[in-house]
């Protein structure tokens, strides 16, 4: 999930499936931060747990692109935070 701090707050999924982890450490690829339209934004990256009831929520939601909570069961479980600077 991304939450862009200028962006009112909505979170964005930005992966739809499970992220693998391995002694806390997790990454993925993003491919559609960085153009134009970003520049000078931060924008928050959160690791979200999700249990089963959090899992349906967001499926649902999906569809929508964006959410501007995170729904029951889910869980932020790091953070990381980057501003787009070119």
């Amino acid at each position: 999930m991304t939450q862009p701090q200028a962006g009112g707050g909505s979170y964005f999924f930005t992966n739809g499936s499970a992220v693998a982890t391995y002694d806390r450490d997790w990454s993925f690829p993003d491919r559609q931060v960085g153009d134009v339209s970003d520049k000078g934004k931060t924008i928050d990256y959160d690791a979200v747990l999700a249990n089963s009831t959090c899992s349906a929520a967001l499926t649902q939601a999906a569809a929508n692109d964006a959410i501007d909570a995170l729904p029951d069961g889910c869980t932020v479980v790091a953070r990381v935070t980057i501003r787009v600077n070119k």
